[in-house]
């Protein structure tokens, strides 16, 4: 049977490792922040006849240029299709945004008219990064209020030890999410709220359920299994 408790300084070293590559990715190279985060431009064409998102991207990418590429490609209703694309980083001005944004949406037009014939383009919008902002602040400070919460819940339940313990936990899984984002360079867009939130809520679920299984084994188990016995079976059951 897998020995957790025994093999620790295994799985220790793993997450410390995991930790180190996400502190590391995090300080060179961030985020890869979708238009949402970011701010850009929104257009809307109506393709007629059959295509495929990924066709759709592809000449979008080329029409973009090699230091530019669309954040994302979605299909709309019927034959419509949601192009999203950040400002190049050099552009200071307004106006220099509005002039870049105009040559690639002619950019894109024409390349999509060259490959599905006609197309309509039917809206454009400036996407403001403000929405994004304030999702990622809601989510920063439910991260904290939630660490506080376990902390004071955990502390009242059990003690102040295994609060600060299920904190850090929560950061180490938080901190390799994030790691993940930013060494794959996974646009970071509203999609990466919910998968934070997700982790957030399970991690916490899982940490209770754990300390209180641990809790119940030592009462229950006889005098002959040790701590690491029934922590073991704590977080096997």
């Amino acid at each position: 049977m897998l020995n957790i408790t025994g093999n620790k300084k295994v799985y220790l070293t793993i997450s410390i490792v995991l930790m180190l590559i996400s502190v590391v990715s995090l300080a060179l190279q961030g985020f890869n922040l979708d238009t949402d985060f970011a701010g850009g431009m929104a257009v809307t064409y109506s393709v007629k006849g059959d295509f495929e998102v990924a066709d759709i991207e592809a000449v979008v990418s080329e029409a973009l240029g090699a230091k530019q590429k669309a954040s994302s490609v979605q299909k709309s209703e019927g034959s419509d299709v949601i192009i999203k694309f950040g400002y190049d980083n050099a552009l200071k001005t307004d106006e220099e945004r509005a002039n870049f944004a105009a040559e690639k949406i002619a950019a894109i037009t024409s390349a999509l008219s060259a490959k599905y014939g006609e197309v309509e383009l039917k809206n454009q919008d400036v996407v403001s990064p403000s929405t994004g902002n304030e999702l990622a602040r809601s989510a920063i400070w439910m991260s904290i209020l939630a660490a506080l919460a376990i902390l004071v819940y955990i502390t009242f339940r059990f003690e102040f030890f295994s609060g600060a313990v299920a904190v850090l936990a929560l950061v180490h899984d938080i901190l390799i999410l994030c790691g993940v984002y930013s060494v794959l360079q996974i646009a970071i867009d509203t999609n990466f709220i919910a998968a934070l939130l997700t982790v957030l809520g399970y991690s916490i679920n899982n940490t209770i359920v754990v300390f209180d299984r641990i809790r119940e084994n030592r009462r229950n188990l006889s005098s002959s299994y040790t701590f690491e016995d029934a922590t073991d079976s704590a977080i096997k059951s």
